[in-house]
């Protein structure tokens, strides 16, 4: 095994908390909230859409090309937006 520190300072811990952050703060928005509807939005599935009570709607782009979603616009390949 080999011993290692990890300093907030570290690139490598900047860049992961930087893709984590949003995640977590929509979690922390979501969350608790009453999940009201789950769509596929392509036929391979890859394009999907999740409403929850207050309205939000959460639309992921599982797929490794950049794809269009109705009421969302354009997702980059593994990709996320909410609206």
């Amino acid at each position: 095994t080999e011993s290692y520190a990890v300093r907030l300072e570290d690139a490598a811990v900047q860049e992961a908390l930087a893709a984590a952050l949003p995640v977590a703060r929509a979690h922390r928005r979501t969350g608790p909230l009453e999940l009201l509807s789950h769509a596929f939005l392509s036929e391979d599935g890859a394009l999907q859409r999740t409403e929850f009570a207050d309205g939000t709607r959460v639309f992921a782009n599982f797929s490794d090309r950049a794809r269009d979603a109705p009421e969302a616009g354009r997702l980059e390949p593994v990709s996320w937006k909410m609206a």
